[in-house]
């Protein structure tokens, strides 16, 4: 179900029909946090997709803090030097930039 919900989502987010992406997100979320702990990379995905979308809704706020949830659990399980962390402290940064 989780991965249904995650490929929906990204559908939905292709159409730019964000508020159907963040529900479909939100859903995998809660079934990959019952399943994974907080800090695992996949929670971490979801978290900067939520971040994402609601960095696309107008939402920087909201957006920067899921954000930063997804890159303290990419740098907590691969470092600082990790590609994907990297990508991740890009994505804050620039979240966070434009307020």
């Amino acid at each position: 179900m989780a991965a249904s919900s995650l490929n929906i989502g990204t559908v939905y987010n292709c159409q730019a029909r964000h508020e159907g992406a963040l529900v479909q997100y939100q859903k995998a979320l809660e079934v990959f946090l019952a399943v994974y702990c907080e800090e695992h990379p996949d929670v971490a995905k979801i978290y900067g997709n939520i971040g994402n979308i609601l960095g696309n809704m107008g939402k920087p706020e909201e957006a920067r803090v899921q954000l930063k949830k997804a890159l303290e659990v990419f740098v907590a399980v691969f470092g600082y030097e990790d590609p994907l962390s990297y990508g991740r402290t890009r994505n804050f940064l620039c979240c966070s930039s434009r307020q």
